[in-house]
């Protein structure tokens, strides 16, 4: 072969070398394989490093909606100047397509912005809403239980005031008529004329004349105190009724606080979501970051392979002077294709790093969105978990409260049945020592008598 012709399959294949590694740098093909044109078969020379069997696997980036087909073409390189301005046009064409997704991005994060705001909104007026049904139910719960002392402390003076009515009652009349009874015995048996016990009759009739009337009063009493217990417990019976409604108003509150904590769990689960965009976001821009570096190093090695083409090209055409003008020729034509590529890059370049801004502005403001959200969401679960916790201090308290009134109200109840009993004790001992004396008078008054009757 020629020296000429030498050259020419030189030429035509460094051209179609630097075309297919450009196209493949910036188009993320999987495999490009040289097309020459049809009816040329030239060998290609193996003393240079071989740019065209590429074999990157393409990212993946259905990882997250943000960057999606940033740089991919559909088609594979054929060959010749229009196949590179085709895909030049793709890539012009996939990069204006981006902006819109990124705009329906943040518009999407606007309006779930939003959204979350009017939640927040929400929560907090149901808040205000149960902190005052709060103060309302614990204004409730003490008079409930300022109520239940007075009934407790007018039960326990109902109660000795009844058993002590009752006493008397049990006691007064069948005591007399005992009395009564053995006077009368005794008068039939000795039936002696004696003044003295007619005396001691008349006193007793009049004793029993005032007793009686007692006993009437006692009984009236007895029916007005029964008269006022039934009153007090339909009183009792209204406030367990209302006790029944606070209990629940205090079931739906309660059931509202369980909404509201679910609430909170799905602001969680969104906040949550968005950390995970985020950390896709973070992923994806170090693949992008991955794949600079490897465009980086293509685009250093392939003007390295320019630089050495340059110098063969000189080469040969300083020891071929018969060929000045040809090797001239295509030193114009390689210059201005090697003036046009630079232009694409530097275009090219401009773009990326346009985007690159453009993705640094979006991570700034998400993350910024993500940040105040969390803080948001922090302190509405810091104050709801404090007010729970206040809530359930508050009601254990008074569960405490409760326990020790009860306590009391049973050492009470010992106390007065041990105060009942005593004074039930003293009382018949009092009335046995009446009887005792009535007894001796009695007697005193029969020796009189007999003392008397011996004399006449």
């Amino acid at each position: 072969m020629s020296t000429q012709q030498k050259f020419y399959c030189i030429n035509t294949v460094s051209k179609h070398d630097l075309l297919e590694a450009i196209v493949c740098c910036y188009s993320g093909v999987a495999s490009v394989s040289i097309a020459p044109s049809p009816g040329r078969s030239h060998p290609m020379s193996h003393s240079q490093p071989c740019l065209i069997a590429i074999s990157d696997k393409p990212p993946d980036y259905s990882a997250s909606h943000v960057h999606q087909s940033v740089n991919q073409f559909p088609n594979r390189v054929s060959s010749g100047f229009g196949s590179c301005e085709q895909h030049e046009g793709q890539s012009n064409g996939n990069g204006i397509q981006r902006v819109p997704n990124n705009q329906k991005l943040i518009q999407s994060l606007r309006e779930e912005n939003l959204h979350l705001k009017r939640e927040i909104e929400s929560s907090k007026k149901k808040l205000v809403k149960l902190q005052q049904m709060e103060a309302a139910y614990e204004r409730i719960e003490k008079d409930y239980e300022n109520l239940l002392r007075e009934k407790e402390r007018q039960e326990g003076v109902e109660k000795s005031a009844l058993v002590q009515m009752e006493m008397h009652l049990k006691r007064g009349p069948f005591r007399v008529i005992s009395e009564k009874e053995a006077l009368q015995d005794r008068l039939e048996q000795f039936s002696l004329p004696n003044a003295q016990a007619m005396e001691k009759v008349n006193q007793l009739n009049m004793v029993l004349a005032e007793i009686i009337p007692q006993n009437k009063e006692l009984v009236t009493v007895k029916e007005r105190q029964r008269l006022e217990l039934e009153a007090q417990n339909a009183t009792l019976e209204e406030q367990r009724t209302h006790i029944s409604m606070l209990e629940k108003a205090l079931s739906n509150a309660q059931e509202r606080l369980a909404k509201r904590e679910k609430v909170c769990d799905e602001l969680t689960v969104a906040a949550e979501r968005a950390n995970h965009l985020q950390r896709l976001l973070h992923e994806t821009l170090l693949d992008k970051q991955a794949r600079d570096e490897t465009h980086a190093q293509e685009r250093t090695q392939w003007e390295m392979d320019m630089t050495q083409l340059k110098m063969q090209l000189n080469k040969d055409i300083s020891q071929n002077g018969s060929l000045k003008r040809l090797s001239r020729l295509g030193g114009d034509s390689n210059e201005e294709t090697i003036n046009r590529l630079k232009k694409s890059l530097y275009a090219k370049d401009e773009r990326i790093t346009q985007l690159e801004r453009t993705v640094v502005e979006l991570q700034r403001r998400l993350q910024e969105e993500s940040d105040r959200k969390k803080s948001a969401l922090g302190a509405l679960n810091e104050n709801l978990e404090s007010k729970i916790k206040q809530f359930e201090d508050d009601q254990a308290a008074k569960e405490r409260r409760m326990t020790l009134l009860n306590e009391e109200r049973v050492k009470f109840g010992e106390m007065l049945e041990n105060t009942t009993k005593e004074r039930d004790d003293e009382a018949a001992a009092l009335g046995m020592h009446k009887m005792e004396e009535i007894r001796q008078k009695i007697q005193e008054r029969k020796r009189k008598g007999r003392m008397c009757a011996a004399g006449g």
